[in-house]
């Protein structure tokens, strides 16, 4: 029936008890799995534009690196 299922994860205790749920599943019927993880934009709350973009940056590097420790646990 199902072939390839999108399981979302953002390192709470609920999205990994979703993830569990969601490969033990997946190994009983035999399908793929894919495993995302969001990175939202950052807020905007500065006035000069240099700290926008200072701020931007720290804030999307910070995001990206708990995206990947989220889908780096998956693997595992």
């Amino acid at each position: 029936m199902y072939k390839h299922i999108l399981i979302p994860t953002d390192g709470t205790a609920l999205s990994e008890l979703a993830l569990e749920k969601g490969i033990t599943f997946a190994r009983e019927i035999g399908a793929r799995i894919t495993v995302l993880s969001c990175v939202e934009s950052a807020p905007v709350l500065v006035v000069a534009s240099v700290q926008l973009a200072e701020k931007q940056n720290r804030y999307r590097q910070h995001a990206v690196e708990q995206a990947a420790l989220h889908l780096g646990e998956a693997q595992s």
